[in-house]
């Protein structure tokens, strides 16, 4: 099922301490006078690819635009971000001051939040000499990152604890009550980011990435083309998938596991995310996927206003709509009982039925520590089949939570 779609992951404890990665050995103790000597080592210009990657991005840009005829250069709005080397010097630079001074951040989750980013920023690096400089810089040496990969692969509360104890190495020791109100921050930011992508849909509908690059809204969120975070996304799909919106068209006969659970499924899409590495998902421990799975939504749409190229018709294995589909066209929306109540605001004013899913277990598709907690979408959407006939869906997904409430 072309649904695939690769991201980074977030995390999940379902605590309220936030989970310590295993021990890692200390190295040798060193002077303050000998770590500031090391970060004056020679080490690899993580900007040098930074003018390479810039041009590849320009050329996908004009190949685009190109394709879909469109001639406004701003149509395509490149994010506020840093480069590697941009985020190395600002990390360094804030580790230097926090060392120097031994004063508690005004704010530490907002420092943790800001140095957790700076380190994805910096991961993304494809000089491949990179990997000497993790291991001998003495910035990286204090937080115990060793390789660019460690980051990749870590979600974001595992950085958070390497900061954590960074802090306390320098110093700056956390209480539990300052983590209680760490993990509380990271919830409310997570709950904004839910409530901003349902926003977004109820305002733009279901997109085709040519209207998504039109309007600037590349979001992380969906297997629909142009529903992404980065021009990095964008390589996955070939020039003609830019004008579409793919899904299933279901009736109640075609309803089955393999359709929800199966490796291709709808669960399969919401399982991974922009950047990650193929069956990245995988590997990732139980409560992390159960996390990515409870946020989500399936948008379902009646066939008879949908105009679908059907899978029997076109090569993408799907049942493709090529053309955006409006707000008030979406006939319901179903999602996890936890994030009911930010569906309902965002969606409240549109025609659509919002349907809140029970929890059920299941089995997935070379996943093996079955069974899994997850929403009841195939139950929900075999209810509308048999009342309405046949239904075109279409899954997305939402932000996950950094630390998920049990």
């Amino acid at each position: 099922m072309g649904f695939e779609t690769p991201t980074p992951p977030e995390a999940h404890d379902t605590s309220n301490a936030i989970e310590k990665p295993k021990p890692i050995p200390e190295p040798a103790e060193k002077s303050v006078d000998d770590q500031r000597q090391e970060t004056k080592m020679s080490s690899p210009d993580l900007s040098n690819q930074s003018p390479k990657q810039e041009q590849e991005d320009q050329t996908k840009i004009d190949q685009i635009r190109e394709q879909l005829d469109l001639e406004n250069e701003n149509l395509v709005t490149k994010q506020d971000i840093l480069n590697p080397e941009e985020a190395k010097v600002r990390l360094f630079a804030l580790m230097d001051e926090i060392q120097e001074t031994s004063a508690t951040p005004t704010n530490k989750a907002k420092t943790i939040e800001e140095i957790t980013q700076l380190l994805r920023e910096i991961s993304k690096t494809k000089d491949p000499k990179s990997y000497k400089f993790f291991r001998e810089d003495g910035h990286f040496k204090q937080l115990k990152i060793v390789s660019k990969y460690l980051i990749e692969n870590s979600l974001d509360r595992d950085l958070h604890e390497r900061v954590l104890t960074y802090l306390g190495s320098v110093g700056i020791e956390t209480t539990q009550d300052e983590r209680a109100q760490i993990i509380d921050y990271f919830r409310e930011k997570d709950d904004e980011k839910r409530r901003d992508t349902f926003m977004s849909y109820a305002q733009n509908g279901l997109l085709t990435l040519k209207s998504a690059i039109e309007r600037g809204v590349l979001k992380e969120s969906s297997s629909t083309p142009g529903d992404f975070s980065s021009l990095d996304d964008l390589q996955e799909f070939s020039l003609e998938e830019h004008g579409n919106v793919r899904g299933y068209e279901l009736s109640p006969q075609d309803i089955n596991d393999e359709l929800f659970y199966g490796r291709n499924s709808f669960f399969g899409v919401v399982l991974e995310r922009g950047g990650e590495e193929i069956d990245r998902a995988g590997k990732l421990p139980k409560a992390e996927v159960q996390n990515r799975l409870r946020n989500s939504m399936i948008f379902i749409m009646k066939s008879e206003k949908a105009d679908i190229s059907r899978r029997t018709d076109n090569a993408n294995k799907e049942d493709i709509v090529r053309r955006d589909i409006k707000p008030e066209e979406i006939d319901y929306l179903i999602v996890d009982h936890s994030n009911i109540t930010a569906a309902q605001e965002a969606f409240g004013h549109l025609p659509c039925r919002i349907i809140s899913a029970d929890t059920v277990e299941a089995k997935l598709q070379n996943f093996f520590e079955e069974p899994y907690k997850l929403p009841d979408y195939k139950g929900e959407v075999e209810k509308i089949a048999k009342n309405e006939g046949e239904v075109w869906c279409h899954i997305a997904r939402l932000p996950v939570d950094t630390y998920p409430e049990e």
